[in-house]
């Protein structure tokens, strides 16, 4: 969808079950329409080229301390190299950061991944576009699972069962969102930024510990975490 592709969309609408009302599409990367007005109004022209007008959007927003310190662990998997003071500054500038991904490497989002932390801004730009009800669930509100909240909006509850006719893959523990440690993030980042080049064993080293100094600085981490709080509240 965020491509300007309705295929997958009208096949789901062709075999939804006749006595099914409601159809939920959920994914990640459904956060850079938020950021990015041309995909808002791609999603919103798709719905209303398929005659679809009873559409809601759910939001699942993050305290933007965890949401930053959760985005930078996660880079670290998908061999991204961020510095941590730069992707601070760019977020207090911006209330968002944008992670450029190659095309040909990540078929998912053009141009890459964003991400929200100025939440009133962006979700008001959103809706002023798509012009349809936005509802905003808090991922730390949660009673049962993150974003189980947006269950009411179909009726339902989190204590009902969901048949999602969906055989679990034999690598499963390969996909799940694992938390990681700062020893994983700092191996990661590392092996990332010596993949391409020809470093002594003594500089990895000295690579390493720049990226520990960083990953390990408690103090700093404290400080990121008030000045994101009070900028985002």
């Amino acid at each position: 969808m965020l491509r300007g592709d309705t295929t997958l969309l009208e096949q789901v609408f062709r075999e939804a079950p006749e006595e099914a009302s409601i159809l939920v599409l959920s994914s990640e990367d459904f956060e850079n329409a938020l950021a990015d007005e041309r995909l808002a109004e791609r999603i919103s022209g798709q719905f209303a080229s398929l005659g679809v007008e009873d559409v809601h959007y759910a939001v699942v927003t993050r305290k933007p301390d965890d949401y930053f310190f959760s985005i930078f662990a996660e880079m670290s998997k998908h061999k991204v190299v961020l510095d941590l003071l730069s992707v601070f500054d760019e977020v207090m500038r911006t209330g968002k950061l944008t992670v450029p991904m190659d095309p040909e490497a990540y078929k998912g989002v053009p141009g890459g991944w964003q991400f929200i932390f100025d939440y009133s801004r962006y979700i008001e730009q959103f809706r002023t576009i798509v012009k349809k009800p936005v509802h905003v669930f808090p991922f730390e509100d949660s009673p049962d699972f993150p974003g189980s909240d947006i269950l009411k909006l179909v009726g339902g509850d989190a204590g009902q069962a969901i048949d999602v006719s969906m055989p679990e893959p034999a690598d499963l523990e390969k996909y799940r969102n694992t938390r990681l440690t700062k020893k994983d993030i700092i191996r990661k980042y590392t092996r990332t930024l010596v993949s391409n080049l020809d470093y002594t064993d003594e500089q990895i080293r000295t690579i390493r510990k720049e990226v520990a100094r960083k990953v390990n600085n408690e103090e700093l981490e404290a400080d990121i975490r008030k000045a994101l709080l009070a900028r985002f509240p």
